[in-house]
């Protein structure tokens, strides 16, 4: 499958919670041919276990057709799908098993391939209960086997495995998941394109953890929200943002570094940055080890998840897309806006970033509820 530009459906089939999905408020088919005549070549899907089947396994056939209908609409219209199982029973990405870690990597002149970057704990954790159990994993398994034994057929979708949301200690565990579950959507579905990202909320930091792919069509993923001082200012999710402070995208990187301890992981990659300031050269400095490492085993790189929240300003906003995009583009790496359906990281026409772009679709669409 040869992925492009896409956007998230967040929240349409996941993170609801306990209430009810935003299905009926916010997609139609109208909307899955407004994404193709904007330009995007295929949109992400993350599904939770709870919307496919109750905590007694029973399976939820009146979900099931809402996200059959929503699959048919992208095969009218000739857009591709990313399925991306985003939460299973006894697994949620909300909170990792490990809070605080130091993420280093290789001096310049290092062989990326014999001392990949390594992420340290800085406290002891008690072990990720999903990773290392048999019986959740199998259940992980298990809904996994259901998607794909549904979609078997429709070439025209891609399957994402679950997010690697612990500690990077747990490589070796999770490349022996990732081998289980590539073996078993190859068992139904031989021909389809596969994508999995590295452990920690899947950062690019971790893909040089991950075992070389032993067959073809495999995508490597990451999330992209650097600098999450700026991307996710004010958030209540987010241990040591403040919940008032304006962050401006081009505040200077001593500014970035004071205050990006107190984040913990979402604050490291800023703090071991030896860019001058904020801007393109900071995200370029940032994933060139990334393209290099996927590069020696002519392997695909996709953004799965991009976006800044939307109490940044306007014009920063525009900008960090703008700088970030450009990077994608020169480096051939697709990519996924996060989000369409979101309070928080809605989008105001993300087509305009890409060049060629088309515009109107979006400004109309999000205008209507930001």
């Amino acid at each position: 499958m040869n992925l492009g530009k896409g956007i998230n459906l967040g929240g349409i089939f996941s993170q609801f919670d306990d209430k009810k999905p935003l299905y009926d408020k916010y997609l139609d088919e109208s909307v899955i041919k407004g994404f193709k005549d904007s330009g995007f070549d295929h949109i992400r899907v993350p599904v939770d276990f709870k919307f496919l089947e109750n905590s007694s396994g029973v399976v939820n056939e009146a979900c099931y057709i809402l996200l059959e209908q929503t699959l048919s609409w992208c095969k009218k219209y000739g857009l591709n799908v990313v399925l991306f199982l985003h939460r299973v029973s006894s697994f949620s990405f909300v909170k990792p098993e490990q809070d605080n870690m130091v993420i280093t990597r290789p001096e310049p002149d290092t062989n990326v391939n014999e001392s990949p970057i390594t992420i340290a704990s800085t406290k002891s954790s008690k072990e990720p209960p999903f990773i290392t159990n048999t019986l959740k994993r199998k259940n992980y398994l298990h809904i996994l086997k259901t998607l794909v034994q549904r979609y078997a057929d429709c070439d025209f979708v891609a399957y994402e495995l679950i997010k690697g949301s612990f500690d990077n200690m747990y490589s070796d565990l999770w490349n022996e998941l990732i081998d289980e579950s590539v073996r078993l959507i190859r068992s139904i579905a031989p021909d389809r394109t596969i994508i999995y990202g590295g452990c920690s909320w899947t950062d690019p930091n971790t893909i040089s953890f991950l075992s070389k792919p032993k067959d073809e069509n495999i995508i490597f993923a990451f999330r992209y929200f650097e600098p999450y001082l700026f991307t996710h200012q004010q958030c209540n999710f987010i241990n040591g943002i403040s919940q008032t402070d304006v962050v401006s995208y081009h505040s200077t990187m001593d500014f970035y570094k004071s205050r990006s301890g107190k984040l913990g992981k979402f604050g490291a990659i800023v703090n071991r940055s030896s860019s001058s300031k904020m801007g393109y050269e900071f995200h370029e400095d940032n994933l060139k080890h990334v393209v290099d490492y996927v590069s020696r085993f002519n392997i695909k790189l996709y953004c799965c998840e991009f976006g800044v929240i939307n109490k940044a300003a306007k014009g920063d906003i525009d900008e960090w897309f703008s700088d970030v995009v450009k990077l994608f583009e020169k480096n051939d790496i697709a990519c996924c806006f996060w989000n369409y359906a979101d309070v928080n990281f809605n989008l105001d026409n993300p087509m305009r970033y890409f060049n060629g772009g088309k515009k109107g679709f979006f400004k109309r669409l999000f205008g209507k509820r930001v």
